[in-house]
């Protein structure tokens, strides 16, 4: 009988077990999105990334950098990803972005460079046109012509987007390597840097906190957000051979962006000096900068949180549209001139492939859905509110000129998001 009740015990304790196993103990949205109990087991790299068998033998500079690692430091899945956001991720993809296929992107991705090439044609050809037929009212129309570039430079991301496709981004090689060529000289900014310090921004450092601490964050006083504002650092970036080394930068492919970019100088130079002229100095790089200020600025507002993964306090929500007090003139501003830069930007790190302008169709829908269902967002919220939330809460209103006096605050701030390190940057946003 002891025996008996022993096997039945055992035999009770198997089927305890077994049903235990069978326990389906996810939430209804894991359900509805297909994502497995242990949300980290879901990690799906990016299908631009999937490397064929001989790609694998790749140089280090070619390899998929969601599994390269930051100066022997690998950086693996269970420390990039807030399970809540992991989720968000999930659901975001298949419920807005499921019939965007690769080859939809690849297009839109090479849509956006013609529309760049297109848009710089149309700055030089109405900047020429109205200084040979009325040079005389320069003063009258510069103003004009300058805020119409600063909208026009904005048709496309070639360099951000580049940096999440390193393989394909077009759907051609030979157009890639196109845009790697031409990219540093249309936007002042080096495709072989800005890949280096975006992958930490996305996958070891997120929140601005964490990088003032990192180990493997590259500030922009090595790499400038634009050449244009320190053009010698890229001679210093090639020359130094064991920096490039250590940090998996192309040689190869910062020459080509150094025979380009100082062309481009050159002619720039000859412009003003010799051709009393001024178009490639004011009305090209001048909204180039404005554009990358308000792009930084827009990531560092984003990112003002602490945690170092991809998460929600990391990646905040911002919609000008609800935002209180001087933040709202600051959120406008920055995605007027960025595309949407700040609201935007949090999402996009749940889907880093997907072109920005598909975020910003669907952006209200998507904060209503994640402001219902998920806890602990940072919505329309900066850190320092948070740490100094009784001192501001002593703070009257705004005056009608405090909106004003923050516009201009803004401006400013564009210059220095562009010129000084991300410390900085981040002491300066947390006052914006």
């Amino acid at each position: 009988m002891c025996i008996r009740d022993r096997v039945s015990t055992q035999s009770t304790g198997l089927t305890f077990s077994v049903s235990m196993a069978e326990v389906d103990t996810r939430t209804q949205l894991q359900k509805d999105i297909g994502l497995p109990a242990n949300p980290e087991e879901s990690a799906e790299t990016h299908e631009g990334f999937v490397k064929k068998e001989e790609e694998l033998q790749a140089p280090d500079d070619e390899k998929d950098f969601h599994t390269a690692s930051f100066r022997g430091i690998s950086h693996t899945q269970d420390n990039v990803w807030d399970p809540q956001f992991l989720e968000f991720s999930k659901w975001v993809r298949k419920t807005y972005f499921k019939d965007v296929s690769i080859e939809d992107m690849q297009r839109i991705n090479r849509e956006g460079f013609f529309k760049l090439s297109v848009s710089i044609f149309l700055q030089f050809t109405l900047y020429w046109v109205l200084y040979w037929t009325v040079p005389e009212y320069f003063y009258i129309w510069a103003l004009p012509l300058f805020v119409l570039n600063c909208f026009l430079v904005q048709t496309g991301e070639i360099v951000h987007t580049r940096s999440h496709w390193p393989k394909r981004m077009t759907g051609s090689d030979q157009m890639d390597a196109l845009v790697d060529s031409v990219a540093i000289v249309i936007t002042g900014t080096s495709k072989e840097g800005f890949r280096r310090r975006h992958i930490v921004a996305h996958y070891s450092d997120v929140a601005n906190c964490s990088r003032i601490f990192s180990d493997v964050w590259i500030p922009f006083s090595q790499f400038p957000a634009s050449f244009y504002v320190y053009p010698h650092k890229l001679l210093l970036l090639f020359l130094d051979v064991e920096y490039c080394r250590r940090e998996n930068l192309s040689r190869q492919q910062l020459l080509v962006e150094m025979i380009g970019f100082y062309t481009y100088l050159s002619l720039m130079l000859y412009e003003v000096l010799f051709a009393n002229s001024c178009f490639l100095l004011v009305f090209h790089m001048g909204p180039g900068l404005i554009y990358h200020g308000s792009q930084i600025l827009g990531a560092m507002i984003s990112h003002s949180g602490i945690d170092k993964r991809n998460s929600f306090n990391s990646n905040g929500l911002f919609d000008w549209r609800e935002a209180k007090g001087l933040l709202q003139v600051t959120l406008f501003i920055v995605d007027l001139f960025a595309n949407g830069g700040a609201s935007n930007h949090g999402i996009h790190h749940a889907h880093t492939q997907l072109p920005l302008h598909l975020i910003n169709k669907n952006l209200r829908e998507i904060n209503a859905y994640i402001l219902k269902n998920y806890k602990d967002v940072r919505y329309n919220n900066l850190l320092s509110q948070n740490i100094y939330g009784d001192l501001f809460d002593t703070l009257p209103p705004p005056k009608w000129y405090d909106y004003i006096i923050q516009a201009l605050v803004v401006f400013i701030v564009f210059s220095i998001q562009c010129n000084h390190c991300d410390r900085c940057s981040t002491s300066t946003t947390s006052h914006v």
